[in-house]
C-alpha cells in the first residue's frame, strides 16, 4: 500500500477536507482501490513512509495562517513527488500559478497552461460531483425568476469578469418580473471601493459600480444550504464564470443549474459556449437585447427539452471528463507515473 500525504486547502479543515469539497468525496476509498493510503498533516507517519505528496490550491501564505511550517519542509526540501491541483486561474490567484514551481506536476483546466506553469502540466476539466446531486425539473411557471450564487468577492479583483458580472446581473434583473435572488458569502457588506479594471478610470468606475452593487446587493438572500434545491426553484441561474474566455476555465457554476432544472445565463469560455450554445443562454452570442427577449419567450416546454437534453447527454457520458470521479483517478494515475 503506498502512502500519499494529502495538504488541504487552508480555508478549510485539516480532517474534514474530503467531505468539503464535494469532487473529493470518496476519495480515501477510490484510493485505497488503487492501493493508495490518504494521510493528512496530523496524521502519526513518518516522512519515510510518504510516496507522494497532493496540494489542491497551494499557497506560499498556508503557513502563516496554520503555522504548519513542515509544509514548507515538504514543498521546498524534501525530495518527494509531489502533485498541485489548481482551481483558479492566473488573473485572479497568481500566487497560486507561483507555486508551481514547487511541484512536479500540476493539474488543472488550463488547456494553455505556458509561462504561468513551471512544471508539467496534466489538463483535466474542473471536477463536478454528478452522483450527489440529483437532477430536478419543477413547473416552470411555479418557479421564481432569477437566482445568482456566489461569494461577493470579485470586487476586489481586475479580471475580465469582475465588473461585467455586476453590471449585467443589474441589466437582466432590471428587466425580468418576479422573485430574483442572490446567495452567497458577503453581500451583507458595503464596500468602499469598487475600483476596476482600469485604474486610469477608477473614480468613475467606483461611483457607477457603487450605484450597481446598491442596486444588486438589495436581492441578497442569505447563505445557501442546497444549492441544488434553492436554486430548482428558479427558472434562470446567472452563471458567469470567474473569468473571462480563459481556456478551459468551466466551473461547477453551470452544471449547478442544469443539474437543478435552471437555464444557465452563461458567459465564460466561449468554445463552451458554441458548443453547448443550445443549452445555454449566451449574452455573449446573443448579445444583452436578444437574450431578455429569450428569457421573456422562454416556457415550460422551451425549458423541459432543455434540461432533457442536457440529461440524455450527461447519461451517455458526454461530460464524463468533468466528473469527480475522473479528477481522482487522474490524481492517483499520476501520483503511479512519479514513483
Amino acid at each position: 500500500m503506498k502512502t500519499m500525504l494529502v495538504i488541504p486547502d487552508y480555508l478549510y479543515g485539516i480532517n474534514n477536507w474530503e467531505l468539503e469539497r464535494s469532487y473529493f468525496k470518496c476519495f480515501s476509498n477510490r484510493a485505497k482501490s488503487k492501493e493508495w493510503r490518504l494521510v493528512n498533516i496530523q496524521d502519526s507517519i513518518s516522512l519515510n513512509e510518504i510516496d507522494c505528496i497532493f496540494a489542491p490550491n497551494y499557497a506560499k501564505y498556508l503557513d502563516k495562517i496554520h503555522n504548519f511550517e513542515i509544509y514548507d519542509k515538504i514543498i521546498n526540501k524534501l525530495k518527494i513527488p509531489k502533485i498541485l491541483a489548481i482551481f483558479e486561474t492566473p488573473s485572479r490567484r497568481p500566487d497560486l500559478w507561483e507555486s508551481t514551481r514547487w511541484f512536479d506536476v500540476c493539474i488543472s483546466f488550463n488547456k494553455k497552461p505556458g509561462k504561468y506553469c513551471h512544471c508539467k502540466h496534466v489538463e483535466n476539466p474542473y471536477p463536478y460531483n454528478f452522483s450527489e446531486n440529483e437532477c430536478i425539473y419543477k413547473d416552470w411557471n411555479s418557479r421564481n425568476s432569477m437566482v445568482w450564487v456566489a461569494s461577493n468577492n470579485w470586487f476586489q479583483g481586475f479580471d475580465s469578469l469582475s465588473q461585467r458580472r455586476l453590471r449585467d446581473f443589474d441589466i437582466f434583473a432590471k428587466k425580468l418580473s418576479g422573485k430574483i435572488s442572490i446567495f452567497g458569502k458577503g453581500w451583507d457588506i458595503k464596500p468602499d471601493f469598487l475600483f476596476g479594471p482600469l485604474p486610469i478610470f477608477g473614480i468613475l468606475q467606483n461611483k457607477k459600480n457603487k450605484i450597481i452593487y446598491d442596486n444588486i446587493s438589495k436581492y441578497f438572500s442569505g447563505l445557501i444550504e442546497n444549492k441544488n434545491k434553492e436554486i430548482s426553484g428558479y427558472k434562470f441561474c446567472f452563471s458567469y464564470e470567474n473569468t473571462d474566455n480563459f481556456p478551459g476555465y468551466v466551473t461547477e457554476k453551470v452544471f449547478d443549474a442544469w443539474m437543478s432544472g435552471s437555464i444557465p445565463i452563461y458567459r465564460g469560455e466561449r468554445e463552451f459556449e458554441e458548443t453547448y450554445n443550445d443549452l445555454l443562454i449566451c449574452p455573449r452570442l446573443l448579445g444583452k437585447k436578444k437574450t431578455i427577449e429569450m428569457m421573456h419567450k422562454y416556457n415550460d416546454d422551451d425549458a423541459y427539452n432543455m434540461i432533457s437534453k442536457f440529461q440524455s447527454m450527461l447519461i451517455a457520458g458526454k461530460f464524463k471528463n468533468f466528473s469527480h470521479e475522473v479528477f481522482q483517478d487522474r490524481i492517483l494515475d499520476t501520483a503511479n507515473s512519479l514513483i
